[in-house]
């Protein structure tokens, strides 16, 4: 596929999608994979204003790598439990959204993308948003394909805010160990998580009460989520998989 028209052409005539994360591909159900490659690649930095409009093919790495140069990058921290290798791509974290380590200094995608391009499963075109960090361009309806795990849409372009490089935060890329759990607790009860968890806290975030653990979760989490397990789909994906997506061909 050369055009992000040709990719539409092909959902459209396609009954089943299936989504791959970890790569710029995605199967029928068959053993046939659909090259993302040669489509068209942006990546264009935007310094002054701190945003980039970047292609989701491309893996999270070559993206903080060209923003190095500009003095900018994304502040997505690599941890223990944010759910996919550096070098997945970009699609791979917006479709699954899981938290990183500095959500609660930094906040996550959904704070970050600004505007995006999707193709729906009806092959329609659609964009959403703009480059400009404040804007009253209609509702933000990229925000609902977020964390959707593509069941809405196959995001191709996305208008990203950036931070400066100062700002950095270092972190570590970990294989998750079997068994691994992300939750979120009352922040009144971070404090006595963190002493219940001890060790098998791996990593948390005190202002956003995120923990990441193994074994038994803590009393009292407002969410779990449990490694190999999907996100749960509240009643506002749900009805949007009605209206985007009735047939189920984004799987």
């Amino acid at each position: 596929m050369k055009s992000i028209a040709e990719l539409a052409e092909r959902v459209r005539l396609t009954d089943r999608v299936q989504t791959h994360p970890m790569g710029s591909r995605f199967l029928e159900g068959s053993p046939e994979a659909w090259d993302f490659s040669a489509l068209p690649t942006v990546l264009i930095a935007y310094p002054a204003d701190q945003v980039v409009t970047v292609s989701t093919h491309l893996s999270l790495d070559e993206i903080q790598s060209e923003l190095n140069r500009t003095g900018q990058w994304i502040p997505f921290v690599p941890g223990v439990a944010t759910g996919l290798p550096d070098h997945a791509s970009l699609r791979g974290f917006l479709d699954t959204r899981l938290p990183h380590p500095a959500v609660g200094t930094f906040g996550s995608w959904r704070d970050w993308v600004l505007g995006a391009t999707v193709v729906l499963a009806s092959g329609e075109v659609v964009k959403s948003g703009c480059r400009a960090v404040k804007s009253v361009a209609g509702f933000d309806l990229h925000k609902l394909v977020l964390g959707a795990r593509g069941k809405l849409g196959i995001i191709t372009e996305v208008h990203l805010r950036t931070w400066p490089l100062a700002s950095r935060v270092e972190g570590e890329s970990r294989t998750a160990p079997h068994g691994l759990w992300v939750a979120q607790c009352p922040f009144s009860r971070v404090d006595a998580w963190r002493e219940a968890l001890g060790d098998r806290c791996l990593e948390h975030d005190a202002l956003s009460g995120q923990f990441w653990g193994t074994g038994e979760v803590p009393a009292g989490a407002d969410w779990v989520w449990h490694e190999g397990q999907p996100l749960p789909e509240d009643r506002w994906t749900r009805r949007a998989l009605e209206l985007f997506d009735p047939t189920g061909k984004l799987n």
